[in-house]
């Protein structure tokens, strides 16, 4: 059957009523064809660029909408459906409506496709430096964002979620959002990694100079800082924490906040050491010849600064303080503050000690020539004044007192002020030794041809004067005196000074010899020829 209504544009034409029916309506651009009425369809509006194209109502329908860039295809309706939207860079492509949907925007540098809507989606955007893929968005799923120095990867948005952003050298990657999480910022000298969320957090900010590392937030935290001189470091914020600011000259290191905090101030001659801040503290300021060391605060507190000449100790502030000054020329040395307390000051010329200033006090001021020692205040004092010719020594300052002045011709020793005193005056001779000071005080005087000899200031008085041929001798001062002058040809012996003294002079020829003073006085001159013999000068006289 054919029925045509009208001639001009809007002309209708119908061709047949069954499945193979044709319809025209118009002739001109608006022109639209239906061909068939059942799954077969075909209808066609306009001819021109905005022509639409539609195959079929069921699954297989086929839509084709104008034949330019703008075209636009459907095929089916169905999960299989596929449209496809213009040919040129702006073309979209949809491949079924379903979990395995394929989408295509354009195949230029602006394409974007999607493929599946359920957990295994597939989107890809572009495929220059801009193109963004997702695969799933689900557990699994799989983020890339451009190819470039830009690009971005999430993979999976659970717990063990991986994101990279950009593979050059400001990429940034992600692994897990949980207590593992791990970042990696940039490869390059600013990196920055992250590791966990929780106490074992470890997180790393660059790999020169100026890295930052940080382990753990709570009390095992530790934090790196830079690996160069100014690198530091933190181990934990509690008792127990570590600190460490540079490895080079500057370096400061603190080990726990409390009792046995240890703190290190560079490691070069300015070093700075603190060993817990309670009675146990030690601290230690540079290692070179100004190096300060303090142990502890209180009782046995410990402080020595430099091991050079100025090197000063102090070992507590109380009884048993000891302070050292220096090791060289002004050394300076005292121990404990009460009585044993002990003073060295030099050990050179001007060296000073002081021991205790109770009664075993001991001082001593140099070991030169000028030294003086004090030993104690009381009956056993020693005092030494310098060991050289003037040395001066005593010893006690009772009865058994001893002093000695001087070690070489002018020494002068005492001993004892009492009964047994005993005295040397010099070593050569003009010595003079006194041996106690009442009646059997001994007195020697020199020790060469002029030595003198005292013996007791009694009737048994001792007294030698040299032991050489001008050699004088006298026992005592009573009758009983007896001197000897000399014991050569000039020899004289007096024996006694009342009628029984005995005088001798000389043995040789000129010997005269006269004994007793009284009329029975007997005098001998000479023993050979002109000797002379006079006994008696009374009445019975004899020559």
């Amino acid at each position: 059957m054919l029925v045509s209504t009208g001639a001009g544009p809007h002309m209708h034409v119908t061709t047949g009523v069954g499945p193979h029916m044709f319809i025209t309506t118009g002739a001109g651009p608006h022109m639209h064809v239906t061909t068939g009425a059942g799954p077969h369809m075909l209808i066609t509006t306009d001819a021109g660029p905005h022509m639409h194209v539609t195959t079929g109502v069921g699954p297989h329908m086929l839509i084709t909408t104008g034949a330019g860039p703008h075209m636009h295809v459907t095929t089916g309706a169905g999960p299989h459906m596929h449209v496809t939207t213009g040919v040129g860079p702006h073309m979209h492509i949809t491949t079924g409506a379903g979990p395995h949907m394929h989408i295509t925007t354009s195949a230029g540098p602006h394409m974007h496709v999607t493929t599946g809507v359920g957990p295994h989606m597939h989107i890809t955007t572009s495929a220059g430096p801009h193109m963004h893929v997702t695969t799933s968005a689900g557990p699994h799923i799989r983020i890339t964002t451009g190819v470039g120095p830009h690009m971005h990867i999430t993979t999976s948005a659970g717990p063990h979620m991986h994101i990279t952003t950009s593979a050059g050298p400001h990429i940034r990657i992600t692994t897990s959002a949980g207590p593992h999480m791990h970042i990696t910022t940039s490869a390059g000298p600013h990196i920055r990694i992250t590791t966990g969320v929780g106490p074992h957090m470890h997180v790393t900010t660059g790999m020169g100079p100026h890295m930052h590392i940080t382990t753990g937030v709570g009390p095992h935290m530790h934090v790196t800082t830079g690996a160069g001189p100014h690198m530091h470091v933190t181990t934990g914020a509690d008792p127990q924490m570590h600190v460490t600011t540079s490895v080079g000259p500057h370096m400061h290191i603190t080990t726990s906040a409390g009792p046995h905090m240890h703190i290190t101030t560079s490691a070069g001659p300015h070093m700075r050491i603190t060993t817990g801040v309670g009675p146990h503290m030690r601290i230690t300021t540079s290692a070179g010849p100004h190096m300060h060391v303090t142990t502890g605060v209180g009782p046995h507190m410990h402080v020595t600064t430099g091991v050079g000449p100025p090197m000063h100790i102090t070992t507590s502030a109380v009884p048993h303080m000891h302070v050292t000054t220096s090791v060289c020329p002004h050394m300076h040395v005292t121990t404990g503050a009460v009585p044993h307390m002990h003073v060295t000051t030099s050990v050179c010329p001007h060296m000073h000690v002081t021991t205790s200033v109770c009664p075993h006090m001991h001082v001593t001021t140099s070991v030169c020539p000028h030294m003086n020692v004090t030993t104690s205040a009381g009956p056993h004092m020693h005092i030494t004044t310098g060991v050289g010719p003037h040395m001066h020594i005593t010893t006690g300052v009772g009865p058994h007192m001893n002093v000695t002045t001087g070690a070489i011709p002018h020494m002068h020793i005492t001993t004892g002020v009492g009964p047994h005193m005993h005295v040397t005056t010099g070593a050569g001779p003009h010595m003079h030794i006194t041996t106690g000071a009442v009646p059997h005080m001994h007195v020697t005087t020199g020790a060469g041809p002029h030595m003198h000899v005292t013996t007791g200031v009694g009737p048994l008085m001792h007294m030698t004067t040299s032991v050489c041929p001008h050699m004088h001798v006298t026992t005592g001062a009573g009758p009983h005196m007896h001197m000897t002058t000399s014991v050569c040809p000039h020899m004289h012996v007096t024996t006694g000074a009342v009628p029984h003294m005995h005088m001798t002079t000389s043995v040789c020829p000129h010997m005269h010899i006269t004994t007793g003073a009284g009329p029975h006085m007997h005098v001998t001159t000479g023993a050979v020829p002109h000797m002379h013999m006079t006994t008696s000068v009374c009445p019975h006289m004899h020559v």
